[in-house]
C-alpha cells in the first residue's frame, strides 16, 4: 500500500501542469508537457497526412510546419519551415534540424493518429518556441493523400493562448 501511495505522490508531482486541447476542421490537437519536451497528439478523418503549424501571424508563410503520415504501417514525419507561398523547405536543408519523435500512432479506414514530441526550446532558429501565456497562431490540416507536397484538404488557422507549463 505505502508504494501505491509513494507512487500516485509521485506522478501527481511530476505530471505536467496543463494539457491543450483543441479541435478544428473536424481535426484534434493536445499538447502537454513532459520534462524538456512537449508532447502533441494529432488525429484527422484522413488516411492521408497530418499537419501542424505555428506561427506568430496569421499565415502559413514564416510558421513552423510538421508533417506526418503513415505508410505501409510506418509513420514518418517532416520538419519545414515554409518561406513563402508554396515554398516550404525542411529545416536540414535550411542548416537546422529535424527533431521530431514519433512515440504512438495507427492508421484506421477513416482516421490517422499520430503522438509525437520535440524539444520545448527547439533546437534550430527555425522552431517555434512556445511560451506560456503568448498568443500564437495554430495551424492544423490535413490531406487526403499521403504525399507531402499534396495539397490540403482541409486547413484552418485559430489563434490561441499557450497554457503547458
Amino acid at each position: 500500500m505505502r508504494i501505491l501511495v509513494f507512487m500516485l505522490t509521485y506522478c501527481l508531482a511530476t505530471s505536467t501542469y496543463a494539457q491543450m486541447a483543441l479541435s478544428l476542421g473536424g481535426m484534434s490537437w493536445t499538447c502537454s508537457q513532459e520534462g524538456d519536451f512537449l508532447v502533441m497528439e494529432l488525429r484527422a478523418p484522413t488516411t492521408g497526412w497530418l499537419g501542424i503549424g505555428f506561427n506568430q501571424e496569421n499565415s502559413i508563410v514564416h510558421s513552423d510546419l510538421l508533417l506526418f503520415h503513415v505508410v505501409d504501417g510506418k509513420a514518418e514525419s517532416t520538419d519545414l519551415y515554409v518561406k513563402g507561398i508554396g515554398n516550404p523547405k525542411t529545416d536540414k536543408s535550411l542548416g537546422g534540424s529535424h527533431d521530431i519523435e514519433i512515440l504512438d500512432f495507427s492508421e484506421g479506414e477513416n482516421e490517422t493518429y499520430i503522438k509525437f514530441r520535440r524539444p520545448r526550446k527547439g533546437k534550430d532558429a527555425y522552431d517555434y518556441r512556445l511560451k506560456n501565456e503568448e498568443a500564437f497562431w495554430l495551424i492544423l490540416a490535413y490531406s487526403t493523400h499521403d504525399e507531402f507536397e499534396h495539397h490540403s484538404r482541409m486547413r484552418k488557422h485559430k489563434k490561441v493562448v499557450f497554457k503547458v507549463k
